[in-house]
């Protein structure tokens, strides 16, 4: 699973991806190094055969969750494709079923 958190205040987003085994972290400050960070990953993530990507949006705050974004490789396996916009709950179906509320990721 990806875990995706931003906690620290002058942190825009703190990205870890534990299920990848390369413990890839990346701390930005700015929005366009984040959509540059976010391409970049989506890429290397695609290369590597990473089946899902999922991209979480704060509130201005960034204190809450607004919404995850998860993407899918298409059928080509080197790109990603969007397939659902989560608000409230975090429903993933494989690799195994889990229903988890954003309050809950917000926690952690």
């Amino acid at each position: 699973m990806v875990d995706m958190t931003a906690r620290d205040e002058q942190d825009a987003v703190r990205v870890t991806a534990e299920e990848f085994d390369d413990g890839a972290t990346s701390d930005l400050g700015d929005i366009e190094t984040i959509d540059a960070d976010i391409t970049d990953k989506r890429i290397q993530y695609a290369g590597a055969g990473v089946p899902r990507y999922l991209i979480v949006r704060l509130d201005q705050k960034e204190e809450r969750i607004e919404e995850i974004e998860e993407y899918r490789l298409d059928w080509s396996g080197r790109r990603y494709r969007a397939h659902d916009v989560h608000r409230r709950v975090l429903l993933l179906d494989d690799p195994v079923e889990a229903t988890i509320p954003f309050d809950v990721l917000e926690q952690a």
